[in-house]
This record gives structure tokens, sequence and C-alpha cells, in this order.
């Protein structure tokens, strides 16, 4: 045990048969946790989860030209300041859902985050960085996305609706600058739920076109936001509004659109206000 420090025994590599190692303190002690570099040596570990704490680099090669660090079977890794260096990218090559948090960035090339691309098998990406996230590149494998505090301008959102078209879910959690986003045509073709809480969005220029495939959105503390855009309930596929903690403008224009509909013969699309169904008299 080293002072204030919570040490994992390098012995935790003889556990041959392991599949599943989830360690994680309260967000308070998020740099308390020292994991050793002997966890690259499970070969049979499927689900690593370290919370916020940070991965160890792996253990160099006795042998040269042997590989035994790399983690075939390794597809969920949940881990703080993420290494996205070619080397652990080789390393986990069949990582399916990853989820990175960057409380305290590192200026270090050995967390490029332009290796993130690289993850071909990727499909479920949670992407904390508490600061502005600058030109990233994900890989096109993506079907889930979740943003937290990355603070991307609203004109970039293009660039990630074009060049993610597995893409089914995208959620924005205080991830976003600018007042106003308008989407084009072409983007998010898949998307299947949209959930944007806490960003200062103030006008969404959004039409039918903009999300043909999209079934259900959600917005929570949009305080700024004027209206959710009528022609949103044209959307086919839509079923449901989900509102919490949102201004009274933008729970007006969730209930225009709701009326509209019903008037259209459209019994399928349901809103919730704060946890509540609603309806129209």
């Amino acid at each position: 045990m080293g002072e204030g420090k919570l040490l994992l025994p390098s012995t935790i590599s003889l556990l041959w048969n392991l599949q599943f190692l989830d360690v994680d303190l309260v967000y308070e002690f998020y740099d308390m946790l020292v994991v050793p570099s002997e966890v690259w040596e499970m070969p049979k570990l499927r689900h690593l989860k370290v919370g916020v704490h940070r991965l160890p680099d792996p253990l160099t090669n006795q042998s040269e030209g042997q590989d035994s660090n790399v983690m075939e079977n390794l597809s969920t890794l949940s881990s703080g300041a993420f290494k996205c260096s070619e080397e652990i990218v080789k390393r986990v090559p069949n990582l399916k859902e990853l989820h990175a948090t960057y409380m305290e960035f590192p200026q270090d090339d050995r967390y490029s985050l332009n290796n993130l691309v690289q993850f071909d098998k990727l499909e479920s990406l949670y992407f904390a960085y508490y600061s502005h996230l600058g030109n990233i590149t994900f890989p096109t494998s993506l079907k889930k996305l979740d943003l937290s505090s990355c603070y991307i301008p609203w004109d970039k959102m293009t660039i990630i609706g074009s060049s993610l078209p597995n893409l089914e879910v995208f959620k924005l959690y205080d991830a976003a600058s600018g007042q106003e986003w308008n989407p084009i045509e072409g983007e998010f073709l898949r998307l299947k739920t949209l959930s944007i809480w806490d960003c200062y969005l103030v006008r969404w220029g959004a039409d039918d076109i903009h999300f043909p495939s999209l079934q259900s959105l959600s917005l929570r503390d949009m305080h700024k936001l004027e209206e959710i855009p009528l022609s949103i309930g044209d959307i086919n596929t839509l079923h449901s509004i989900h509102l919490d903690k949102c201004s009274e403008c933008v729970v007006n224009s969730a209930m225009e659109i709701l009326n509209v509909q019903r008037e259209n013969g459209n019994e399928s699309l349901h809103v919730y206000v704060d946890g509540k169904q609603v309806s129209i008299s």
C-alpha cells in the first residue's frame, strides 16, 4: 500500500481464467487507484473496467518478437486518461466498447486521440474530455457515441453525422458550444436515439429530412432553446419525445408537435415531461 494510494497486487495476473475485472472508487478519489502493468498479462480478460482511474503501460516483452501482451478477447474497456498510442491500439484489436474519461488531460503524444479511428471494431464510445476537443476522427464502425464536456462547435456536428454511417445512438452531455445548430440533409441517416442534455443551444434548425430514422428524442436542462422545430414531428419513425427540466418554450413546442400529429391521425407519438406522459385534451 503506497502512501494515500490503493494498489492492486501484481499477482492479479495469476488469475488466468478471469474474464471480468471491475475496480472503481468514488469520484473524489479518482487518482488513488494504482493498477499494475500485469493487468495486460491476462489473456482471457474480456471486460476491464477501472472507471476514471488510469491504466499503466503494458510490460515490455521479454522475448523479441513475442507479442504476449495482446489481449485478443478484450471487448470492453473503461479507463481514465486512456492512452491512444498505436501500440495500445494494437494490444486491444477487438475492442467493441470504450469508456474514456480525461479529467486532467496530459500533454503527451502517447495520448493522441487521432488514433481512435484505428479501432475498426469499436461500436460504442463514451468520451468525456472536460476541455475543448480539437479535430478528431471517430471509427466509422461506431453505433453509439456519448460525448461529455467536449465543447464541440455545433457546425462540427456535420463531420460526425456524415462520417459515422452506422451511428444509431448519439448523446451529448454539455458537449457542444455555440447557440445554433443547422443540420444538413444526408447526415445521421441511421440515427434512432438523440439526447441533448445541458447544452447552450438557442436555435435548432432541424427538419424531418435531417434525422429520417429517429425514434426517440431526449432533451434535458435545455433552458435557452427557443423551440423544438415543428417538423420534427413529421419524422415517420419518431415515437417519443422526452423532456426533463426544460424551459416552458420547449415544453409548449413539444405540445404543439403532439397536437398537430394527433390532428393528422398519428397516435404513435408520445411526449413525456419530467417523467410523466402528457396528453391532448
